[in-house]
């Protein structure tokens, strides 16, 4: 199964514009066994909202981040499925995970 993370870095500026300050990838086409993407979605996405609320297959998740104390921006990260294996089992690890129902 492979996988891409973007993610969002929002400023104070940006927010007020309803908009972003940054995106892009962390990484793209990344491999997992079903195992590995369920550790992955326990401890980096725990909390992790989904794309479409309430679907049990979202396109994508999201974790939100934390202030950053020296500038004042949020870095978000998302983890979308990337190939049709992915697509297939991301419902299953979502529900696994806690993060769907």
């Amino acid at each position: 199964m492979k996988f891409h993370q973007t993610y969002a870095v929002i400023t104070d500026e940006s927010a007020e514009q309803g908009d972003v300050d940054e995106t892009g990838f962390d990484w793209q086409d990344v491999s997992y066994t079903f195992k590995e993407l369920v550790r992955l979605l326990c401890f980096e996405y725990a909390g992790a909202e989904p794309s479409d609320y309430p679907s049990s297959n979202p396109g994508w998740i999201t974790s939100h981040g934390e202030r950053d104390l020296r500038d004042g921006s949020f870095r978000n990260i998302s983890l979308h499925p990337a190939n049709d294996r992915a697509r297939r089992w991301w419902p299953k690890a979502l529900k696994a995970t806690g993060i769907t129902k």
